[in-house]
């Protein structure tokens, strides 16, 4: 019995209907640097770097940037020294930046290691694969990866670079089709993979593990995802705000429930190709692109409950064998009550229910670990676990 009330303690989630304190969105000090799009970024030791990119009136760029979110200000570092370029792939490794790829004049693949301590840059072995711009990069454990993009074609090879050595070694092809302006995120070793564009607007979504070096396709991302999207991860989730159209999306992704939930909504005008990067639990877009410099820093809120909404839906039993009853103290008047499998896959919708409980069947669920989401409108209320036993 004792690893029966450990699962039910963990299932059981007391929750109202979902609602920020305030937006989980700040403005902070402006990107110094000459507007541009395309440029890249990462973060080291508790400070944020852009660099590159372009303007579509003065050409491309070399400059080099670091921020620094305690104090809220920019300086100006010792700049990229290779060719000004666009559409580069930028990711950490430890205490070391490193740039590579992109368009300047002709498709690029030198790569260029960051020593922020020293203020240095050192030229390392060029990337494996072709020359490519719009290409998409990340770093798990100690080693970097740089896929897709475009070489006057879309690809979709991926390769592996290892500072210890500065070797490039290629790995399993994406998993998804050839693609350029993709974006990504890492979490718990793993990389998460979509978006883009190919000749289409692309919303699938992609896990690699260098572990096994293999791509399983995960849940699609919810909103337009689209080409020139933004990401970064903090803790267990990871965040994309959607670069199509004239989207403001935000969407907030986990892994271990392979659901999306959208949050509050980017607070800036329209742009595609920012740069984003996380810092101590804390998200960063920088909006350098065509439109603006502006900066913009993400907080993941703790959610309250409405006063004029008091949800707190509790399922028993938990695990069940044929039935379990969903109650609250509230009628659950425009309630969604949405069943996921453990791959994200929707197997159920339940709509239309009057009064304050719910009698979830079994029927078709075989045995195995489900997600119930309750939604109103648009609007997210809770996602809740629950175990099915034959």
């Amino acid at each position: 019995m004792q690893w029966k009330n450990k699962i039910l303690t963990l299932l059981l989630l007391l929750s109202g209907r979902l609602v920020n304190a305030q937006t989980g969105w700040e403005r902070k000090a402006d990107f110094p640097g000459v507007i541009r799009f395309g440029a890249v970024g990462f973060s080291i030791n508790g400070k944020g770097y852009v660099g590159t990119g372009r303007n579509s009136s003065i050409g491309s760029f070399k400059d080099f940037w670091e921020y620094d979110p305690i104090l809220n200000s920019w300086t100006r570092k010792t700049d990229f020294p290779g060719l000004a370029r666009v559409n580069a792939v930028g990711f950490s490794i430890g205490v070391k930046g490193y740039i590579g790829t992109g368009a300047g004049g002709t498709f690029l693949k030198d790569f260029w290691e960051y020593d922020p301590i020293n203020n240095t840059w050192t030229q390392k072995a060029d990337f494996g694969g072709t020359g490519r711009y719009s290409a998409v990069g990340f770093s798990i454990g100690n080693k970097g990866y740089i896929g897709t993009g475009t070489d006057g074609s879309e690809t979709k090879d991926f390769w592996e670079y290892d500072p210890s050595n500065n070797q490039w070694t290629q790995k399993a092809n994406f998993g998804g089709s050839q693609r350029v302006t993709a974006t990504s995120f890492t979490i718990n070793n793993k990389a998460y993979v979509g978006a883009g564009l190919l000749g289409s607007q692309k919303n699938d979504f992609w896990e690699y593990s260098p572990l096994t070096d293999t791509w399983t396709q995960k849940a699609s991302i919810t909103g337009p995802g689209g080409w020139g999207s933004t990401s970064f991860s903090i803790s267990k989730t990871g965040f994309i705000k959607s670069g199509t159209g004239s989207q403001r999306d935000f969407w907030e992704y986990n892994p271990e429930s392979n659901l999306w939930i959208q949050r509050d909504s980017f607070p800036d005008k329209f742009d595609q190709e920012s740069v984003g990067f996380s810092i101590n639990g804390k998200g960063y877009i920088v909006t350098a692109n065509a439109s603006n410099n502006h900066v913009w820093e993400y907080t993941p809120k703790i959610a309250t409950s409405s006063l004029s909404v008091q949800l707190c839906p509790s399922l028993h039993p938990n695990p069940f064998f044929s039935n379990a009853t969903l109650s609250s103290s509230d009628n659950f008047t425009d309630i969604v009550f949405t069943i996921y499998n453990s791959s994200g896959q929707k197997v159920r919708q339940i709509v239309n229910i009057t009064g304050n409980t719910l009698l979830l069947k079994k029927e078709n669920l075989s045995s195995g670990l489900y997600f119930l989401r309750l939604t109103r409108g648009a609007k997210l209320i809770t996602t809740c676990k629950f175990i099915v036993f034959n």
